[in-house]
């Protein structure tokens, strides 16, 4: 059996910080094949996990973040993934596969063993597994949750709580299904960890007691498969809050590439003043609509500056460059800032550097990854650099690539270091379960790691075809839950 448990956010400076909290974890870690994970571009879930699943890069499998496209404000569904995923391939070879709660997962996919709809569902209401005769269970063992609600009506305390009792019954609920399905390859995905982290990573007493939790349900998992072989991997690290916002408007208005009127400039030096004063309105009540559109903010200075902008932001790591004679010349520039001598960003790419395949033109012209210090700020100013202000979320990922690799078994070589991407998971699990590797794979077999040479057999994947669309209702449900995990 191969075991795939994903940490979303699993970071080893922090888990390390925290050994004496995790002793199943450290001590796996000193016996197995570890190392750092590369992610993708961008460090999100949906685009890094589908490239676990599918082991290639957004420009083949389309997905870079929850919406179909950029802009078009549609959910992204199992339809849209481009790609065959790992347990699609597998469970088309005639083995079973249990699947829980990946991104990118609505509605539920047929394999061969079950699956489970997680991050992108519209709620635990709808059908959200597959067979259906395991969807009453489901629904007692998980939960939907939006995090900054709950904490406003029910305290810091009972969130934490609440957060580790999913991550019990989680795994409870897994682990219950993989008995019953006896599948050879299983899946599931412990997202609560970046959860808790966005919220609690400037608590470590809080971090402790969660990591425990964490901890104590991936040794349940363990002992209940022992002779299986592990890969516990995460799609990205995690830092604190930013210190400084970048405002990459404001950048390109002062490098010349967006052009702004006298009348236009008035409205982004008084947009700080309404900002503050639709904030001080807010507390009194709701603002009335006259009052939105009297005092400027920044939806109309936008779009007042231009009907159709030359550049469109997108998620705090990209930007879309209609001018393509651009390209270049931004790029290189935005790696020349800095700030009291430090750089801004740690890396910029365009599309051709970050991208490959045939939606790679459907990518961003430039994605980057900024220092961690920063975070990209759409908001015109006064200046480029701005302190950050204070946010409900005490860590983000948006700039941490590295993740965790933590592979054992008895397949697995043991005691060994070893970094690689997150491209690389799929092919290796794949060719040690003797089961052909897609032939455009970007991810590599990591036959370092694995005590016997086998023989790797590949294949032309098929592509999948056709898009699932969600009903209104759905996705604003969707939406709603992604805004609460700052994802939207």
């Amino acid at each position: 059996m191969h075991m795939v448990i994903g940490i979303d956010g699993g970071t080893w400076s922090s888990f390390d910080q925290f050994s004496e909290k995790m002793p199943f974890l450290s001590s796996m870690k000193a016996k197995g094949c570890r190392g750092v994970l590369r992610s993708v571009m961008p460090t999100g879930s949906a685009a890094a996990w589908t490239s676990f699943a599918t082991g290639k890069n957004p420009g083949k499998h389309g997905i870079i973040s929850w919406e179909i496209k950029p802009f078009s404000e549609k959910i992204a569904g199992t339809g849209d993934i481009r790609e065959m995923e790992i347990w699609d391939i597998i469970s088309s070879n005639g083995l079973r596969v249990g699947v829980m709660c990946p991104p990118i997962s609505f509605p539920p996919k047929h394999v061969n063993g079950f699956y489970v709809s997680g991050i992108g569902r519209p709620s635990i209401n709808e059908n959200m597994i597959l067979p259906e005769e395991d969807a009453a269970r489901a629904r007692d063992m998980l939960e939907d949750m939006n995090t900054i609600e709950y904490m406003k009506e029910n305290g810091r305390d009972a969130t934490r709580e609440k957060i580790a009792a999913m991550t019990v019954k989680k795994t409870d609920f897994f682990i219950e299904m993989m008995r019953k399905y006896s599948p050879e390859f299983g899946f599931i995905l412990l997202d609560e960890n970046d959860r808790f982290q966005h919220f609690f990573w400037d608590d470590p007493e809080a971090l402790g007691d969660y990591y425990s939790v964490l901890d104590a349900s991936l040794q349940k998992i363990y002992d209940e498969f022992p002779s299986a072989n592990f890969f516990i991997i995460s799609d990205h690290g995690f830092h604190a809050a930013p210190k400084k916002y970048f405002h990459i408007n404001t950048w390109l208005m002062e490098n010349g590439y967006i052009k702004v009127g006298l009348f236009e400039r008035i409205k982004i030096l008084l947009y700080p003043l309404g900002k503050k004063l639709l904030g001080w309105l807010a507390k009194e009540g709701e603002v009335p609509a006259w009052m939105k559109r009297f005092v400027p903010h920044q939806e109309n200075i936008i779009k007042n500056i231009q009907e159709k902008p030359d550049f469109l932001g997108f998620n705090n790591f990209s930007l879309f460059v209609r001018n393509k004679e651009h390209i270049i010349e931004i790029r290189d520039k935005l790696k020349l800032v800095l700030d009291q001598g430090i750089p801004v960003f740690r890396e910029v790419n365009i599309k051709t550097e970050a991208y490959t395949g045939a939606l790679a033109d459907n990518m961003p012209e430039i994605v980057f990854l900024m220092n961690e210090n920063y975070a990209i700020n759409t908001n015109f100013s006064t200046s480029i650099i701005s302190p950050a202000g204070t946010a409900v979320w005490k860590g983000y990922h948006t700039f941490a690539p590295e993740g965790i690799m933590l592979c054992f078994g008895p397949d697995i070589k043991e005691s060994m270091h070893l970094d690689a991407s997150i491209m690389d998971i799929a092919p290796t699990i794949l060719h040690n379960m003797e089961v052909p590797v897609p032939r455009d794979c970007d991810g590599k077999v990591l036959y370092d790691m694995l005590k016997e040479n086998k023989q790797t057999r590949y294949f032309d994947s098929l592509k999948p075809e056709g898009s699932t669309d969600m009903e209104k209702g759905e996705e604003e449900l969707v939406k709603k839950k992604l805004r609460d995990l700052g994802y939207m």
